[in-house]
């Protein structure tokens, strides 16, 4: 299993208050990139919504990714990019 197939494990088994995963995109052209959508509203990134009027991540999805060697840059105010580092 590669670097990123086992982050996109992990964050898999992350879940939300409503018991629901993150919702993550590969594509096909780009497999070793995790794409983490801000736009299903379900906590895990909000570009627009979070009280400082700073972007947001959930602390746990940059834990995670910190683990397995990579980060998350925004790419756009709906989706996040995991980069390895």
């Amino acid at each position: 299993m590669s670097k990123i197939d086992k982050l996109e494990a992990a964050l898999m088994a992350l879940t939300n208050f409503e018991g629901k995963a993150p919702t993550l995109y590969r594509d096909r052209d780009y497999a070793d990139q995790i794409v983490l959508s801000a736009e299903e509203g379900d906590g895990y990134a909000d570009y627009y919504g979070s009280d400082n009027g700073w972007p947001t991540v959930d602390k746990r999805v940059e834990r995670i990714a910190k683990q397995y060697g990579f980060y998350f840059e925004w790419e756009n105010a709906g989706a996040l990019i995991a980069y390895e580092i």
